[in-house]
C-alpha cells in the first residue's frame, strides 16, 4: 500500500500537488532501492505471485516514464527516477564484479588444492548456506558459492536449498521447525529461474482468463481449462478457491455466476471455501458478501442465503432452532443494513429502532425468540458499520477493507513474506529493466549538457554493458551499441562536415570512445551491433580519420609491398590542375573566393580533435583482437562486412574494398580456426570476382586477397586443400578481366609458389597452378568447362570448393601436354575407330577439363562415338607450336611467371611426378609467347582499346565522392603509366625470358633421365603407387626430351638473330648428348619428323626479312645440326657408329632427306 500510495503520488496531474511531494515520493523509492534485497523480495513475493500486482515492473516502467521531461527541459524529478533505476543497476553490477572475482578465487583453489579437499570445500560450503538461512543472515558470500557459472546466482541456491530441504525433512521435530516457511507456489525456498518463468507465464495466462471472465464467466472458464490451469471436466472446488483467491475478478460477475441456478453445486463449494466457526451471523454474512455483489432478484437471494445458512448452522454447531430461523435472521440483518445507511430509505421513513428489530424477529426462532442479547449487539455493529459491497467502497471504509484483506491473506500460506540474499535474481531483475533504463540514459545523455550527468549516463551505459556481457544477453549489449551510435554524430552528417562536426562535438568523443571500449571489451556478446560499429567505420574511412594503418593494405606490385586505399593528391596532378584552379578562381565572387582559400583555423583544430579522439578508440583493435572472439560474434562481424557490396545508393566501390581488406585481416588473424569461416569468405571472394563483367579496383583488391590468404593459409594441413581449391576461382573469371589483374596475380603466385611449393602435392593443384600462369603468362584463355559453369551458376550463386573440384579431372583425362607422345602415335597407329590427336588441334574434350552440365556430357560422348566410326586423319608432325590462341599478355606478367617456373625448375625437390609434364607443357606455352618479342600480344593488345576506370566506378553522392574518386583513380592511372613506360623495355624483356626460357628446358632435358630414374627407384620401395612410373627410353621420348627439343627448336625459329643462334647451340647440345643413343628406330623416326624437319621447313620461311644474312647463317648452321645427328646413326660402313639392324633403314631414309635438304639450300 506504501508503494501503491507513493506512485499515485508521483503519477497525479493534480495541480495543486506540489511539486516537493513528488520529489519527496521519489527520494523514498530512491532509499528504498537502496536497500539490500529489497528489490529482489519486491520481485519475488508481488511480481511473482499469481494474485498479487507487478509491483516492480510497474514501478519500473513508471519511472522510466518519469525520466522523460514533457518540455524538455530536465528537473530533479527526471534525475531522481533515472538515479532510482540506476540503483538497481548499480546492484546488479556490483554482484556480477563479485561473481567474477570469486570464480577466479575459485578456480585458482581448485588448481592448488588436492581433489578431496575440493569436495569437503564445497560440503562446507553447503552447510554454510543452510546455517546462513537457519540463523536470519543474508551475505553474497553465502549465496553465491563461487567455481560456477550459473545464469543467476539463484539457480545454484535454489539446488543447494532443494538438498537442504530433503535433509532437513528427514531429521528430527526440532529441524523441522528450523525450515523456514515458504509460499505454497514455490518448490523450495530459493525457486530457480526457470520455475520463475512458468510461475509468471501462468500469471499472465490468470490475468487473461481474469479478464475474459470478467466479461463472460463462462468463457473465462472454459480459457482456463484449455490452458490446463483448471481441471477438465471442470472441479468445483478448485473453481471455487479460484473465486475467493483472485482479487481481479468482478464483484459482480461472481455473484451471478455462483447464483446461477445451474451451479448449485459451485455454490456449494463457494460457500465452503468460508471458515465462519465462532463467527457471529451478522459477522459472517458481512465476511461473506464481501468476496461477490448481491443480486438484486429475490429468488437469487434467497439462494445465496440459504446456502450461507446452511453451511454457518454447520460450522457453529446449529444455535438456532432450524435452518429457517437461520435464514429469516440473515435476511433481517440485510434489511437492518439497508433501513440503516439506504439515503433513498431514511428519506422516506425514520430508520428502525432497537426496540422495532427486536419486535420484527420475535417467534421467528422455532415459535421462540432470538436471545436479546445477540440481537442487540447485531443491531449495533450493523448501525454502527454499514455492510459495504467492495465496488461500493470509497476512502477510509476502502482502505480498511483492503488492510483486512491483506491480514486476511498474510495469514495464508500464500501470503508468506519470502527473504532472498541480495542477487539472488539479478538475471531476472536486469531483464526487465535494461529496456526502460537504456531509454532512460539516452534521452538524459542527449539532452544534457551538464558534465557530470553525462558521465553518470555513460557510467550507467558501461554498466548495463557488464551485466549483459555476464549474462550473455546480445540483444541488450546490441540495443546498447545501436543507442550509442547514434550520439557519435558519424551517421548522420555529411562527409564534407563531418570532420568539424564530429571534432567540435565533445559529446560525440565521448559517445565514440565508450562504443569502441565496449566493443573491445565485450565484443564476444556482440551480434547485431557489429553492423552499425562498421558503418560507423566506413564514415571514418569516407572522412579520412582512421589511422594509416587501417587504409595500408598490402600489394604484390607496388615496391613497397603497400598500397594505400586513400591516396594523397601527388604533385603531379596538382600542376596538371593549377592553371585550371586559377582561372577558376579569378572568375568567382569575393565570398566564393574566401572558400577556396582553404580550411579555417578552427576546422583544422576540429580536425586535429577529430584524429585524436580516434586514435584513441584504437579501431584496429577490433581486427587484432578478432581472434579472441567467440565464434558467433566473429561470423557476424563477418557477414557485416560481406553485407557492404558496391551499389548505387548506399555504398560505392572503396567502401567495398576497405571492408574487403578488413575481412581479409580478420581472417588471416583467426587462422587457427580458420576452417569455421572459410566457406564464407570463399563465397564473398567467388562473388566479387567471378560476377566482375569488367575490371575494378575491388576486384584487383579481390584477387590479392585471395592470393594473400593462400599464401598464408597454405601451411596449415587442416585448410591447405580448400585453399588450393578456391585458386580456381581465378580461372573462372572473366578472360578480359583477368587479364587486367594479371599483374597482381603473376606477382602472387610467385610469392605462393616460393614460400608454399613445398605444400602442393596434388596433380589437381599443380594443375591450377600452371593453368594460371599460362592464362596471366601468355594470355591464354582460361578452360571453357569453367567459363560455361559460370554462366550456369549465375542463377544459383557460388559453388563450393567441392563443386568446383568437381567441374575437372585432369587426372582423368589426357593431360593437354601441347604435344603428341610417340607411344600414342605408333602403338595406336592403324588401330581402326582410333582417333588420333594432332599437336595443333584445340579440343576442350581433350583439354584436362570436364564439361560440367549434363546434356554437355552426353553431346560429347554421342560426338566422340560418331568420330571413332570416321577414318583417322593423319597425325601432323611438323608442328612446333602447342597449338594454343594465344591472347596478348602483360610483359612484366610473363617475366614473372617465368621466374616462378624458374625456382619449381631449378629446385629438384620441386619437380614431381604430379607436376613434371605440366611444367614442360607451360615452358613451351611461354617459349610460343616469348617468340619474336612476343610480337603477336603486342599486335592483340594495340586493337584493344584501354580500361576506363571512370566508366566502371559506382557512384554514391556526386557531391561526396568526386574528391575520393580522384584519389583513388590515380592509383588505376598509375598502372596505366607503367604500362606505356614499359613499352621501351619490352624487347630487353623478351630477349631475357627467351634466354632464361632456353636455359630451364636445357636444364630439364639434361636432369629428365636422373629425375624419372629416381622416381622410379622411390616407386619401388612403396607398396601402393598412383600410377607406375618407368625411366625407360620411350618415356623418356614421349615426357620429356620430345617436347622440350620442340620447344629449342621453335625458338631456332626466332625473328632475333641471337636468340636464334643460342637456340640451336642448345638444340645441339641436346641432340648429342649421351642419353638419346639409347633412343630406338620410332623414337629416332619421331625426331626427325617432330623436331628437325619441322625447324627446317620452318627455316625455309623468310622469317626475319631484315637479316638476310643472319638467317643464311641459320640455315646453315641448321644443315650442319642436321648431318652431326644423322652421321652417327649411319652404318660403320659408312662412317657412323654400330647401329642395330631394325634402325638401318630409318638412318637411311633420314641421311638421305638431310642431304636432299643440304643440296636444295646449297
Amino acid at each position: 500500500m506504501y508503494i501503491k500510495k507513493l506512485m499515485e503520488i508521483i503519477t497525479v496531474e493534480n495541480p495543486k500537488m506540489p511539486y516537493e511531494m513528488k520529489e519527496m515520493a521519489l527520494e523514498a523509492i530512491v532509499q528504498l532501492w537502496r536497500i539490500p534485497s529489497f528489490v529482489t523480495e519486491l520481485y519475488i513475493n508481488y511480481d511473482c505471485d499469481y494474485y498479487c500486482a507487478n509491483l516492480f515492473e510497474e514501478l519500473t516502467k513508471l519511472l522510466s516514464k518519469n525520466a522523460f521531461p514533457v518540455s524538455g527541459q530536465l528537473y530533479t524529478v527526471h534525475l531522481l527516477s533515472l538515479e532510482a533505476l540506476l540503483t538497481v543497476i548499480d546492484s546488479t553490477e556490483a554482484h556480477c564484479q563479485a561473481k567474477v572475482l570469486s570464480n577466479i578465487h575459485q578456480q585458482e583453489k581448485e588448481v592448488v588444492k588436492p581433489i578431496p579437499e575440493t569436495i569437503n570445500s564445497t560440503k562446507e560450503t553447503s552447510n554454510n548456506i543452510e546455517r546462513g538461512f537457519n540463523e536470519g543472515k543474508s551475505s553474497s558470500a553465502v549465496s553465491e558459492p563461487a567455481g560456477i557459472c550459473p545464469p543467476t546466482s539463484g539457480c545454484l541456491m535454489a539446488d543447494q536449498m532443494k538438498e537442504s530441504c530433503m535433509e532437513l525433512e528427514g531429521g528430527s521435530e526440532a529441524a523441522e521447525k528450523s525450515i523456514p516457511r515458504k509460499p505454497t507456489r514455490f518448490s523450495c525456498i530459493l525457486p530457480s529461474p526457470q520455475e520463475l518463468m512458468q510461475i509468471k507465464n501462468k500469471k499472465k495466462l490468470l490475468i487473461t482468463g481474469t479478464e475474459q471472465f470478467n466479461q463472460k464467466p463462462k468463457k473465462g472458464i472454459q480459457f482456463l481449462q484449455e490452458k490446463n490451469l483448471l481441471a477438465t471436466p471442470i472441479d468445483n472446488n478448485e473453481v471455487a478457491r479460484w473465486l475467493r483467491e483472485n482479487p481481479r475478478l468482478d464483484k459482480k460477475m461472481i455473484g451471478e455466476f455462483v447464483s446461477d441456478r445451474k451451479n448449485i453445486d459451485l455454490l456449494e463449494s463457494f460457500v465452503g471455501t468460508f471458515s465462519f466457526q465462532g463467527l457471529r451471523l451478522d459477522e459472517a454474512l458481512r465476511l461473506y458478501l464481501e468476496a461477490f455483489r448481491l443480486p438484486g432478484e429475490a429468488p437469487v437471494i434467497q439462494r445465496l442465503l440459504e446456502a450461507f445458512t446452511e453451511h454457518w448452522r454447520k460450522s457453529n454447531g446449529s444455535p438456532f432452532a432450524n435452518s429457517d430461523a437461520c435464514f429469516a435472521l440473515a435476511y433481517a440483518v440485510i434489511m437492518l443494513n439497508t433501513d440503516q445507511h439506504n439515503h433513498n430509505v431514511r428519506k422516506q421513513n425514520v430508520p428502525m429502532t432497537l426496540e422495532e428489530f427486536r419486535k420484527n424477529l420475535k417467534g421467528v426462532n422455532g415459535g421462540k425468540d432470538f436471545e436479546q442479547d445477540i440481537l442487540e449487539d447485531m443491531y449495533h455493529a450493523i448501525k454502527n458499520d454499514e455492510i459495504v459491497m467492495p465496488e461500493e467502497q470509497t476512502g477510509l471504509v476502502k482502505e480498511n477493507y483492503i488492510w483486512n484483506v491483506l491480514l486476511h491473506r498474510g495469514a495464508t500460506d500464500e501470503g508468506i513474506f519470502l527473504h532472498v540474499p541480495p542477487g539472488s535474481y539479478d538475471h531476472d531483475l536486469f531483464t526487465m529493466t535494461w529496456g526502460p533504463t537504456i531509454a532512460a540514459l539516452s534521452y538524459v545523455f542527449d539532452k544534457s549538457l551538464e558534465e557530470t550527468i553525462i558521465q553518470k549516463a555513460i557510467s550507467g551505459f558501461r554498466k548495463c554493458a557488464m551485466i549483459s556481457a555476464h549474462y550473455g544477453l546480445s540483444d541488450v549489449f546490441d540495443n546498447l551499441i545501436i543507442s550509442l551510435c547514434k550520439f557519435t554524430a558519424l551517421s548522420s552528417e555529411s562527409i564534407e562536415n563531418l570532420p568539424t562536426v564530429f571534432g567540435s562535438n565533445p559529446k560525440a568523443h565521448i559517445a565514440a570512445k565508450t562504443v569502441f571500449h565496449l566493443a573491445h571489451r565485450h565484443g564476444d556478446i556482440l551480434r547485431e551491433g557489429w553492423k552499425n560499429i562498421m558503418e560507423a567505420m566506413l564514415q571514418l574511412f569516407r572522412a579520412e580519420l582512421l589511422p594509416k594503418a587501417m587504409v595500408e593494405v598490402e600489394d604484390f606490385v607496388d615496391p613497397n609491398g603497400k598500397i594505400y586505399l586513400q591516396r594523397e593528391e601527388t604533385p603531379s596532378n596538382r600542376g596538371e590542375s593549377t592553371v585550371l584552379s586559377f582561372v577558376s578562381w579569378l572568375t568567382l565572387s569575393g565570398t566564393e573566393q574566401s572558400g577556396m582559400r582553404g580550411p579555417s583555423t578552427e576546422t583544422q583544430e576540429a580536425k586535429r580533435a577529430a584524429l585524436e579522439c580516434i586514435k584513441q578508440c584504437d579501431p584496429e583493435k577490433l581486427i587484432t583482437e578478432s581472434k579472441f572472439l567467440q565464434l558467433e560474434s566473429l561470423q557476424e562481424l563477418m557477414k557485416a562486412l560481406i553485407s557492404v557490396t558496391p551499389d548505387e545508393e548506399t555504398y560505392d566501390e572503396e567502401d567495398a574494398a576497405f571492408c574487403l581488406e578488413m575481412l581479409l585481416r580478420i581472417v588471416l588473424e583467426n587462422r587457427d580456426r580458420v576452417t569455421c569461416v572459410w566457406q564464407t569468405v570463399r563465397d564473398h571472394l567467388y562473388h566479387l570476382c567471378v560476377h566482375a563483367m569488367e575490371f575494378c579496383f575491388l576486384v584487383e583488391r579481390a584477387v590479392v586477397g585471395l592470393l594473400r590468404l593462400a599464401i598464408r593459409l597454405l601451411r596449415r594441413d587442416e585448410i591447405s586443400v580448400q585453399v588450393l581449391l578456391s585458386l580456381r576461382i581465378l580461372l573462372m573469371m572473366k578472360p578480359n578481366v583477368l587479364s587486367r589483374v594479371s599483374h597482381e596475380v603473376a606477382y602472387g603466385l610467385h610469392e605462393l609458389l616460393k614460400t608454399n611449393a613445398a605444400n602442393i602435392h596434388s596433380g589437381d593443384d599443380w594443375y591450377t597452378l600452371f593453368t594460371l600462369l599460362e592464362c596471366i603468362g601468355s594470355g591464354v584463355k582460361p578452360p571453357a568447362a569453367l567459363q560455361v559453369t559460370v554462366r550456369a551458376d549465375n542463377d544459383t550463386g557460388a559453388q563450393s570448393d567441392s563443386e568446383v573440384s568437381s567441374s575437372y579431372h585432369p587426372s582423368d583425362t589426357s593431360l593437354d601436354r601441347g604435344y603428341t607422345s610417340d607411344s600414342e602415335v605408333y602403338t595406336d597407329h592403324g588401330k581402326p575407330g582410333k582417333m588420333h590427336r594432332s599437336v595443333t588441334d584445340v579440343d576442350v574434350m581433350n583439354s584436362g577439363w570436364l564439361v560440367v552440365g549434363k546434356d554437355d556430357i552426353d553431346n560429347s560422348r554421342s560426338t566422340a562415338g560418331l568420330s571413332r566410326l570416321g577414318p583417322s586423319p593423319l597425325v601432323n608432325q611438323y608442328s612446333l607450336t602447342v597449338g594454343l590462341d594465344l591472347g596478348p599478355h602483360d610483359t612484366k606478367s610473363l617475366m614473372k611467371c617465368v621466374e616462378s617456373l624458374s625456382f619449381i625448375v631449378r629446385d629438384a625437390a620441386h619437380v614431381t611426378p604430379e607436376n613434371f609434364e605440366l611444367c614442360v607443357k607451360t615452358i613451351r606455352i611461354f617459349v610460343e609467347a616469348s617468340l619474336n618479342g612476343g610480337y603477336k600480344s603486342q599486335e592483340k593488345r594495340g586493337k584493344s582499346h584501354r580500361y576506363d576506370s571512370k566508366s566502371s566506378r559506382l557512384k554514391k553522392k556526386p557531391k561526396d565522392s568526386s574528391t575520393r574518386r580522384s584519389r583513388v583513380l590515380s592509383q588505376h592511372q598509375a598502372h596505366t603509366h607503367s604500362d606505356e613506360d614499359e613499352d621501351e623495355s619490352i624487347p630487353a624483356s623478351y630477349h631475357t625470358v627467351s634466354l632464361q626460357l632456353l636455359d630451364l628446358m636445357h636444364t630439364l632435358h639434361t636432369r629428365a633421365a636422373g629425375i624419372y630414374s629416381s622416381w622410379a627407384e622411390e616407386q619401388r620401395h612403396l607398396e601402393t603407387a598412383a600410377r607406375k612410373i618407368t625411366a625407360d627410353s620411350r618415356t623418356l621420348w614421349s615426357n620429356c626430351w620430345c617436347p622440350l627439343l620442340q620447344g629449342i627448336a621453335w625458338l631456332c625459329c626466332d625473328a632475333r638473330r641471337q636468340i636464334r643462334m643460342q637456340a640451336l647451340t642448345y638444340l645441339q647440345r641436346a641432340l648429342l648428348v649421351h642419353d638419346l643413343q639409347a633412343l630406338d628406330a620410332l623414337e629416332w623416326e619421331s625426331c626427325f619428323n617432330k623436331v628437325l624437319f619441322p625447324l627446317l621447313t620452318k627455316l625455309l620461311e623468310n622469317i626475319s626479312p631484315a637479316d638476310v644474312g643472319g638467317m643464311e647463317e641459320t640455315r646453315m648452321r641448321a644443315s650442319t645440326l642436321l648431318s652431326k645427328v644423322s652421321t652417327p646413326l649411319l652404318p660403320e660402313s659408312l662412317g657412323g657408329k654400330h647401329v642395330p639392324q631394325e634402325n638401318q633403314t630409318v638412318c637411311y631414309v633420314h641421311f638421305s632427306a638431310s642431304l636432299i635438304w643440304t643440296g636444295v639450300r646449297c
